[in-house]
């Protein structure tokens, strides 16, 4: 009898302890599925954009076409514009903005033409320059290089950063150091040349109204 009530008590406790666990199965399954229908909740369909949330959609600038016509427009064999204009538009000649664009080009990699996630290529690094160049020449505002380079806002002010410190980098030691003696001489005889020329020319006008008739100098702007 005594061995039979052990018996007995054992497999009550064997039952109540699965019994237990296979409660807190279920609780523990009915938890995680409840977290996993959590996590599969349909996101609110988000605003149209580019390709961070919230940024305002993308706009088709046609930047390649805009590429082409600028180099056919300067920088082919045979420009659309001669030298004079590029000189007076780019405001320096041609060999110069050579120079610069191969400098600031191996400077930094960001004046290369790159492509993007699509494989599409970005901006040239003529565009990118000439961007620089007119915005510092004429002093536009960012806003308004668009119509022509058609490079956003925000791009032009970080082109013409990097070209600003590209241009340190690489000419600092030639053109943005302290005068020498050597500098100081020069530009005291180019002073004293001019200085002659404006006597020369104010001395020749005062021969010039000396022989005019008499009154005539009356009729002369003072």
């Amino acid at each position: 009898m005594s061995s039979s009530s052990s018996d007995a008590s054992t497999n009550s406790s064997f039952a109540s302890q699965s019994s237990f666990e296979e409660v807190a199965t279920r609780a523990v399954r009915r938890r995680r599925e409840r977290q996993r229908e959590q996590q599969l909740i349909v996101a609110p369909p988000r605003r149209g954009g580019g390709s961070r949330k919230g940024k305002r959609q993308n706009v088709d600038r046609g930047r390649l076409q805009h590429n082409f016509i600028l180099l056919r427009d300067y920088f082919d064999p045979n420009p659309t514009y001669d030298d004079r204009c590029f000189r007076r538009r780019f405001r320096m000649r041609r060999c110069v903005f050579d120079r610069l664009l191969n400098a600031v080009v191996a400077h930094d990699r960001y004046f290369v033409q790159k492509k993007d996630a699509l494989g599409v290529p970005g901006f040239s690094p003529h565009q990118k320059l000439t961007c620089a160049l007119r915005f510092l020449a004429y002093g536009t505002s960012a806003d308004q290089l668009d119509e022509y380079i058609r490079m956003a806002e925000t791009t032009v002010l970080e082109t013409v950063s990097r070209f600003c410190s590209a241009i340190i980098a690489c000419f600092s030691d030639t053109y943005l150091h302290s005068p020498t003696v050597v500098d100081l001489k020069f530009f005291n005889q180019l002073r004293e040349s001019r200085l002659d020329l404006v006597l020369g020319l104010s001395r020749c006008h005062e021969v010039a109204v000396e022989k005019l008739p008499n009154g005539m100098e009356r009729c002369l702007p003072r």
